[in-house]
């Protein structure tokens, strides 16, 4: 992963690159049917979830292509949640995130990074934070015969991180 630090301590508060890193993680990636519950069906050709790093620690990255909630207000019905709009042909994937579904406090695709403790004061020390993946990342690749290359490119929508992933990896048989 290659990861972009900002802040926004440029003159007059304008963003600036802090630093730039480079690091190998592990990934997990799970493509499974498209996420289903009621009458409630997600429009991809197929569901997405994608985990680099260990769970929380700093540089872990969540992603889904959707996700199940019940309707607000009372209603016993299901909604999905899509935030990824996926395409499949001839072994090559696109997507894109259209929605991060913060406005109903679902954003599900995350980003842990370090902040400064203080703004504009990165020398007094840092601290875990937790942003969303914003809206227009994009993801982009080939998955065919049990293997996948992946290319993610994304931002946060604090505009504290971007990000570039990318996952080479094949099918592993399940755990018994």
């Amino acid at each position: 992963m290659e990861l972009t630090s900002y802040d926004y301590c440029g003159p007059r508060f304008t963003r600036k690159a802090l630093g730039r890193r480079t690091y190998t993680t592990t990934v997990e990636l799970v493509i499974g049917s498209p996420k289903k519950r009621g009458d409630a069906l997600e429009r991809n050709p197929f569901s997405l979830d994608l985990q680099a790093g260990k769970d929380g620690r700093v540089g872990t990255l969540f992603l889904g292509s959707a996700a199940i909630t019940r309707a607000p207000g009372g209603d016993r019905r299901y909604r999905i949640l899509t935030y990824w709009r996926l395409a499949y042909s001839d072994g090559r994937l696109s997507g894109k995130l259209v929605d991060t579904h913060q406005s109903e406090g679902f954003n599900y695709n995350l980003f842990f990074g370090e902040g400064a403790l203080a703004p504009c004061g990165p020398r007094l020390g840092t601290l875990p934070r937790v942003s969303g993946v914003a809206k227009g990342s994009t993801l982009k690749g080939s998955i065919r015969s049990g293997k996948a290359d992946l290319v993610l490119r994304a931002s946060t929508t604090d505009g504290l991180f971007s990000f570039i992933l990318h996952f080479a990896g094949q099918r592993r048989s399940p755990r018994r």
